[in-house]
């Protein structure tokens, strides 16, 4: 993405959408601690801690960066968290790594429409007494005339 492209999706995602790029930096920067601790000390674990400076300072995705944090998410203990962290953590990971050509279609934070207004933009109503044309002897609760006569 041009850096403009990424200012106005900033922008149309709001606070939302910077939560999910957060928790995606958040579960690299995990994995990478991690991996660091388990190396010995000096040169290899040095290179790691400069990945995570590039990662937290620049945005720089270090090689590999989803399949480690992937990898740390599956070692994570599922049942120490409420359903469905995991799978929202992988979500934020792959867009914060590969962001989706068109966010709403992904079902990314921030830019989910609400369930009636995605189904009137494509061109679809709500079924329901709502839509329909409200005849004589409709009732309260907009029951168009043939419901109603039938009810009589």
């Amino acid at each position: 993405m041009t850096r403009e492209q990424t200012v106005a999706r900033l922008a149309e995602g709001g606070e939302k959408y910077r939560h999910v790029l957060a928790v995606g930096q958040a579960a690299v920067s995990r994995a990478l601690h991690t991996a660091r601790r388990a190396l010995p000390r000096r040169p290899a674990r040095t290179a790691v801690r400069h990945m995570l400076d590039d990662l937290m300072d620049r945005h720089l995705l270090p090689p590999d960066a989803e399949r480690t944090a992937n990898e740390q998410l599956d070692s994570e203990v599922e049942n120490t968290r409420a359903l469905g962290v995991t799978a929202r953590c992988r979500c934020a990971v792959s867009e914060y790594i590969a962001p989706a050509a068109v966010p709403a279609a992904a079902d990314i934070e921030g830019f989910r429409l609400p369930y009636w207004g995605a189904r009137r933009s494509i061109g679809f109503a709500p079924a329901g007494p709502a839509t329909r044309i409200i005849g004589p002897g409709a009732g309260r609760l907009g029951v168009d005339g043939a419901q109603a006569a039938d009810q009589r």
